[in-house]
């Protein structure tokens, strides 16, 4: 299945691929590689890395601010996610400007990442992005279709455990909710204490969020992309109801997110 995978990813994202490849014959320099899909963005960016990785080294995770750490001649796959602090990110990008032959790539799972970024920082990604749009259902058609293969379900399981392990994904809700942003959340609230009316959505949201400062000010567009991210997450249904668990949702905000937030989950 991966092999088939790999050969469909490199016909249907060659150009993304080529960008890649080109972005690697520079001096040096960085790149964003953003995706919804943690296969493909991984796929892309190991298929782009193929040839690289016989005279460049990898840096791995690491304190970067190490004196020890040799940049020259290597590359390193940042994941946004991971981000340990804004003067780490901001380090390893001079690091690429300044260093010959130092590659960074940047990558997330998250949409609205560049967006929650230092206004510093974002300004030097503007132009250096790629993404990675859903892999078309057509083209995985026929392993998806578990009837067809007679998949058996403790296969299915062991296929899941496999991916969490190889992918270091982590099924609980904490991590499905990390990759939301404050508009993202204060949707979901709204949408758990409000009878929504499509038409009405950011009507609703600025009067249900009219008290808190820190989101009044938000554009209409910002709001209907955020609205739009939980539908194609999957948080919502077509009808806009919310499809987890309510009260994981609000141990989640109670725990990690800002106080007006968990002000706006008690209105």
């Amino acid at each position: 299945m991966e092999k088939y995978l790999s050969k469909t990813i490199k016909g249907e994202y060659g150009n993304e691929i080529s960008k890649l490849k080109d972005f690697f014959s520079l001096k040096n320099g960085h790149i964003l590689v953003a995706s919804m899909d943690i296969y493909l963005l991984t796929e892309v960016i190991k298929i782009s890395l193929s040839n690289q990785q016989r005279y460049k080294k990898s840096i791995e995770e690491n304190n970067y601010f190490d004196e020890n750490i040799e940049f020259s001649n290597s590359y390193l796959v940042y994941y946004l996610e991971k981000k340990k602090s804004t003067s780490e990110l901001y380090f390893l990008l001079e690091k690429s400007k300044t260093q010959d032959d130092f590659h960074l790539i940047l990558t997330t799972i998250s949409c609205m990442a560049l967006e929650n970024l230092d206004k510093r920082i974002k300004s030097r990604l503007n132009h250096n992005i790629i993404f990675l749009p859903v892999l078309p259902y057509k083209s995985v058609k026929q392993y998806v279709n578990e009837k067809a293969h007679k998949i058996d379900p403790r296969f299915s399981a062991l296929l899941k455990n496999n991916l969490m392990q190889k992918y270091k994904i982590n099924f609980d809700f904490e991590s499905l909710f990390n990759i939301l942003n404050s508009i993202h959340i204060s949707l979901l609230i709204m949408i758990l204490n409000c009878n929504i009316k499509n038409h009405k959505m950011i009507e609703q949201y600025r009067k249900f969020v009219f008290k808190h400062p820190e989101l009044r000010n938000i554009k209409d567009k910002d709001i209907s992309d955020a609205l739009g991210d939980l539908l194609d997450l999957g948080f919502l249904d077509k009808k806009y109801n919310y499809v987890f668990s309510v009260d994981e949702l609000k141990n989640y905000i109670s725990k990690n997110r800002p106080f007006y937030l968990k002000r706006l989950l008690k209105n």
